[in-house]
């Protein structure tokens, strides 16, 4: 598929977005802030986010939850209140372990139990959970 090519009407970018998330970047600008659109974007890939700039989109707790689903690295486009929830971050850190680097707002990041559920999928995190252990006493 050519870069330039352009998704102009929604029922052709429903289509591109189910078949893959991140042609949502080849659409118009509306469509590319358009609820179901994104919607249907971030159910195949959470990453779809980065091209959307529509702040009640960004702020849906339901597309928010999907995107992190998906791709656990959306969180990074999440507004900060879902960086401060920790079953969104519960999500994204076990979809991908460096959700927890990337994203996480520092209060999370000393967040036991969250990293506890991490390791579960991404046992590299219990070097994690291991180094900040002494750092936990101290942040507390």
């Amino acid at each position: 598929m050519s870069r330039d090519i352009r998704y102009k009407t929604k029922e052709d970018a429903l289509k591109a977005v189910r078949a893959d998330g991140l042609n949502i970047r080849y659409c118009d600008l509306p469509l590319r802030n358009d609820p179901e659109i994104v919607w249907n974007a971030v159910k195949s890939d959470g990453m779809a986010l980065a091209f959307t700039q529509n702040k009640t989109v960004l702020n849906d707790r339901r597309i928010a939850f999907k995107a992190v689903q998906t791709n656990g690295s959306s969180l990074h486009f999440l507004p900060e209140k879902f960086k401060k929830d920790t079953y969104i971050c519960s999500t994204a850190i076990r979809q991908c372990g460096n959700a927890y680097y990337d994203c996480l707002v520092p209060e999370l990041k000393y967040d036991k139990e969250l990293l506890l559920q991490g390791c579960m999928t991404w046992p590299w995190l219990a070097d994690v959970l291991y180094d900040i252990s002494a750092e936990c006493e101290d942040y507390y």
